[in-house]
Formats: structure tokens, C-alpha cells, sequence
């Protein structure tokens, strides 16, 4: 479980970077109904069924929240190169 918590916290940090907020509600849904069936096809009590959940879904969560400021605060001042720019004469 820890193993897929961490790879939820990695595409969780693609998300962050590369995609709006609204791609996490289908990612929510899909890691929620995955995690449901694995749980329900390998016989597993439902409680650690709705505990792998709630990891799973935090972790996608922190990984993308993690992101988003990382790539705020370390990308934002590469990507201001108007500051140099001056207007032309014409």
C-alpha cells in the first residue's frame, strides 16, 4: 500500500505541474474506484479497504498541492522575461 501511495504522490506532482484542478476530480474517482475493486477481488477486510482509500486520495492530493507550489515559487521567476522589454519607437 505504501508503494501506491507514493506513485499517487508522484502523478499526484504531475498533475500539480502540468494540469488545472478540475483533473483531480476524475483522478479522485478512478483511484477511489480502483482502489474499491482491488480491495474487493482480493477479499480484503473493508476497513483496510476505505484506509488504503483515504491514503491513496490524500497522498494524489498532497502530491499535487506539493507541486503547485513548488513550480509557483522555483519556475515563476525564470518565466518573467517581459521585465527587460522596452517598447519600440514605432
Amino acid at each position: 500500500m505504501l508503494a501506491i501511495a507514493i506513485f499517487a504522490g508522484a502523478f499526484g506532482a504531475v498533475f500539480g505541474t502540468h494540469c488545472k484542478i478540475l483533473v483531480l476530480i476524475p483522478a479522485m474517482l478512478f483511484v477511489s474506484v480502483a482502489t474499491f475493486a482491488v480491495g474487493f477481488v482480493s477479499g480484503a477486510n473493508p476497513h483496510t479497504v476505505f484506509l488504503a482509500m483515504l491514503a491513496i486520495l490524500a497522498s494524489l492530493q498532497l502530491g499535487y498541492f506539493a507541486a503547485g507550489i513548488a513550480a509557483t515559487y522555483l519556475w515563476a521567476p525564470t518565466k518573467l522575461s517581459h521585465r527587460g522589454w522596452t517598447p519600440s519607437q514605432y
